[in-house]
């Protein structure tokens, strides 16, 4: 149950080495420019004014997020 080792699991060296491989295969296959192109287009989507908004949404809780919508929608009137 517990601790038991399934023996068809590979191990984090032999996971770490095929990772290595796919990726090498990957960048011969797709070329360097390509890499670098997604790259930065992942770096401009990380940093866009929607994903910094969806990242500091997932940082409040529930209750936060309701209490800062009712005050936008309803104005000046406070939920406790």
């Amino acid at each position: 149950m517990f601790g038991s080792k399934d023996k068809n699991k590979p191990s984090i060296e032999e996971l770490r080495a095929q990772a290595i491989e796919n990726a090498r295969a990957a960048r011969e296959h797709l070329g360097e420019d390509t890499i670098q192109h997604i790259a930065e287009l992942m770096r401009k989507k990380q940093s866009s004014a929607t994903e910094q908004a969806k990242r500091q949404i997932e940082k409040h809780s529930i209750e936060d997020l309701t209490r800062e919508l009712r005050y936008l929608i309803d104005g000046d009137n406070e939920y406790s």
